[in-house]
């Protein structure tokens, strides 16, 4: 998904409704104290929402939520990462309900391709 000062305009896609839709609802899991706008969360710090994206904490949790947003989107099978946040009991069922599949280590990914499972 496009946003500037964060994705690269060559490797981006413009959203639609039920696009934004499904990253709020990503970034509502992951990151549920954090605001989803970059305006609301500097509104949260009252800070001027008019500098770019800096804030690590925000810019973190934005990739991370576009990171899994790609990975739904184009209808992945297995989702790779050794980030926690994602599976935590709290968050990995509404993840998977939101169309993640499986979420899994790189261990148990390896295990799975050694098993003959497809990880696409």
């Amino acid at each position: 998904m496009m946003y500037w000062d964060i994705t690269y305009w060559d490797e981006c896609l413009w959203a639609d409704e039920e696009m934004a839709k499904l990253e709020q609802e990503i970034h509502e899991v992951l990151f549920p104290n954090i605001p989803h706008l970059w305006q609301d969360y500097c509104s949260s710090l009252g800070i001027s929402a008019d500098l770019p994206p800096t804030g690590r904490a925000w810019k973190n949790a934005k990739c991370d939520v576009l990171a899994l947003w790609t990975h739904i989107f184009h209808k992945r099978e297995v989702f790779v990462t050794t980030d926690r946040n994602f599976h935590k009991l709290s968050k990995g069922p509404k993840l998977i309900a939101l169309g993640a599949g499986r979420i899994e280590t790189p261990a148990s990914a390896a295990s799975l391709l050694l098993a003959g499972e497809s990880a696409v």
